[in-house]
């Protein structure tokens, strides 16, 4: 930006006056500059701007005076000049920088300043009527003459100016056979010549260079410049297709290859010349057009994109990302559009060797369907070794065998690895398998409570205690007793019509399990295991009624014993605490986070059976964790009083009952019924014995 035009001076250029024997020349019209270093030093010479001549209420602005002469008329510059406000007195000069300037601090509401070389020296108006910025520069150079210096004989001098387009020229003199470069400051150089005539030469990357002869006199001399380019622009009509393609020129006469950038482009110069101009861009032919870069001109370019791609579909395995370039393109599927020729896909999946597959596609392959090469799963093995052996493996839920054992094959990253064994206590931990690694893990498992050995019997409780195959089990035992079944008063308020009516039954001495058969009890009779959530400790589950029947029939064969599913009548009154109850909600509490696991609190995951507190007689988990199979058929409650009821003579679907980690609150009632088909098998319905 030329300052010169953007801030209205008035300036009193080359008034020189004899009157009093000595003389001031201003030969730079003082304009705003931007000088933040000089705002600086201000700020860190006087702080606040405080100076005890100038009001503190109103911003300032530096006046800034550049001297020109020899050292002497410059020394004694810096000594005789004076700055006037108006009709005020001289503002004395706070801060002199070099040995060629002074500095002025006034405040910026300013509306007449002058300059003077003192008492012999005529004032000089450098601003009147101008609304100066606050915390501004203003610039100019003056050059004083001093009364001895006046008729020396010395040879006269002037300053020339040269005002240049573009500001970055660089201006040459020849004086006295020598090249001088002129400062040159916002396209504005100035240098100080003795009377006569100057060869110049004018030049900048990218112009032509003027060259020619300025002549020094008395009168202040400026000329102006504008150099032709030796460049034009390239012009290219904006169309969706074009929108973020690249754009490359070619020399013709050099062949040099010069990138422009992405459209849309902004100022693209060219040296005069011819070019071959390509636009390209990704599923585009490119586009090709032969150019002439004029002196100063534009040359106008109307690219036509024709497309370069057709429509195919990718498929691959679900959640296996699809990638080109570096690019998610989609997961399992993805349909879109592929250049013609070789297109490279990528397959990725975590802790997996990426897959490449190569497709060279025509125009025929239109809406294609190309199955891509899956990635290969980086394996490694796990060594699990420790105390006691035999210990059961699990690795991510899976059983693998017991201890010592080496996991062979498996995928690297994170795995859940679990161990138990009956008496002692299990133990999960993570691990993290690295690529190339075969990696040792060692443990020890503490003796304690796995599931079913070790329950803590409640005090003058009568127990039995049983082994299967290395399995211990234990049952409760449940006195004799007459007693109210279905919805009783602390039931009431929630109560369905099938716990209703109340009914008296009388019931015999029986037991019942003290937790629900576990996954090691069944693995120990059945040698399997259908639970969909793995654990020894854990009951077992997906076992139908049918199942159970099966599953007591072999346990009888081997312990010479008279195993079975409890009556409805039984397991109620078992879950009320039998002849120790107190009434509860619940089987145990009337707070049924104590003792059961239920949709509330047990993120719909089976449990290890006596994790909660046991009811009055010393059995677990009769509320919630899962639903388990009752003898009876499911039938209405008969209101006359009964021994040793057996339920309904008939029907479709058997009891069930306590509720589970799938079931609200108010259905893990000890009141509470359900019913299944017997064939059915869940993932959270399994059973506990009685005896």
């Amino acid at each position: 930006m030329n300052i010169r035009r953007n801030i209205i001076l008035l300036t009193l250029v080359l008034v020189v006056s004899n009157i009093f024997g000595q003389s001031l020349t201003i030969t730079d019209r003082f304009r705003a500059i931007p000088d933040s270093s000089v705002l600086a030093l201000y700020k860190n010479q006087f702080g606040r701007w405080e100076k005890p001549d100038l009001d503190d209420t109103f911003p300032y602005v530096v006046i800034r005076v550049g001297l020109d002469g020899n050292g002497q008329e410059v020394r004694q510059a810096k000594q005789m000049l004076n700055l006037y406000l108006g009709t005020q007195t001289a503002v004395e000069s706070v801060y002199t920088e070099g040995e060629n300037e002074i500095l002025f601090l006034i405040p910026s509401r300013a509306r007449h300043i002058e300059i003077s070389c003192g008492d012999g020296c005529e004032r000089q108006t450098i601003f009147d009527m101008v609304r100066l910025q606050s915390n501004m520069v203003y610039y100019g150079r003056v050059h004083y003459v001093p009364e001895d210096k006046e008729d020396d004989g010395a040879p006269k001098r002037q300053f020339f100016k040269f005002n240049v387009s573009p500001e970055d020229a660089i201006v040459e003199i020849v004086v006295n056979g020598k090249t001088e470069r002129c400062h040159i400051e916002n396209g504005i150089a100035s240098k100080l010549l003795n009377y006569g005539s100057y060869p110049y030469t004018v030049t900048a990357n990218k112009y032509y260079p003027e060259k020619g002869v300025i002549t020094v006199s008395e009168l202040s001399t400026e000329k102006d410049i504008s150099l032709r380019p030796r460049f034009g622009w390239i012009e290219i009509e904006e169309t969706e297709e074009v929108v973020d393609a690249y754009v490359y020129a070619t020399n013709v006469t050099t062949e040099e290859v010069i990138s422009l950038g992405q459209f849309p482009l902004k100022n693209a110069e060219l040296s005069s010349g011819s070019y071959i101009i390509e636009i390209q861009k990704k599923k585009y032919k490119t586009f090709t057009q032969s150019v002439t870069i004029s002196d100063g001109e534009y040359a106008r370019i109307h690219p036509v994109m024709l497309p370069n791609y057709t429509t195919v579909t990718l498929q691959v395995s679900d959640t296996i990302g699809i990638y080109q370039d570096n690019q998610l393109l989609g997961r399992g599927e993805w349909t879109g559009t592929l250049e013609y020729g070789e297109n490279v896909i990528e397959t990725r999946l975590t802790n997996h060797r990426s897959a490449f597959t190569s497709l060279t596609l025509k125009e025929e392959d239109k809406d294609k369907v190309f199955v891509l090469n899956e990635p290969t799963p980086i394996l490694t093995s796990l060594i699990i070794t420790g105390e006691p052996l035999n210990a059961l493996v699990y690795v991510d839920g899976k059983r693998y065998g017991t201890t010592p054992f080496i996991v062979d094959q498996l995928l690297i990253g994170e795995h859940e690895v679990r161990l138990e064994k009956i008496g002692y206590a299990s133990q999960s931990m993570e691990v993290v398998l690295n690529e190339g690694e075969e990696k040792t893990i060692e443990y020890t498992l503490q003796k304690g409570m796995s599931g079913q050995s070790n329950f803590p019997p409640m005090p003058s409780i009568d127990m039995l205690h049983f082994m299967v195959n290395g399995v211990p089990f234990s049952m409760v035992r449940v006195a004799a007793d007459t007693c109210v079944l279905g919805a009783t008063k602390e039931h009431a308020i929630f109560a369905n019509e099938d716990e209703l009516p109340l009914h008296q039954v009388a019931l015999s001495d029986y037991y019942i399990g003290q937790t629900e058969v576990t996954q090691a009890m069944w693995e120990a009779v059945m040698n399997d295991n259908p639970s969909e959530t793995l654990g020894l400790s854990m009951p077992v589950t997906n076992v139908s009624w049918e199942d159970c029947q099966l599953f007591i029939s072999r346990l009888n064969e081997l312990t010479n014993m008279q195993f079975r599913l409890p009556t409805e009548a039984e397991w109620e009154w078992a879950a009320r605490g039998g002849n120790r109850t107190n009434g509860f909600v619940y089987a145990g509490s009337d707070n049924a986070d104590e003792v059961a696991w239920h949709i509330q609190n047990g993120d719909k995951a089976i449990h290890v059976v006596a994790e909660k507190l046991s009811n009055e007689l010393g059995v677990y988990d009769m509320c919630g964790n899962v639903l388990e199979w009752c003898s009876d058929w499911y039938g209405g409650y008969k209101k006359n009083f009964q021994e040793n009821p057996t339920g309904a003579s008939s029907g479709t679907e058997r009891v069930v009952r306590g509720g589970s980690i799938n079931t609200a609150v108010n259905g893990c009632r000890v009141s509470s019924r359900d019913k299944r088909f017997p064939t059915f098998s869940l993932f959270n319905v399994g059973f506990r014995l009685a005896l």
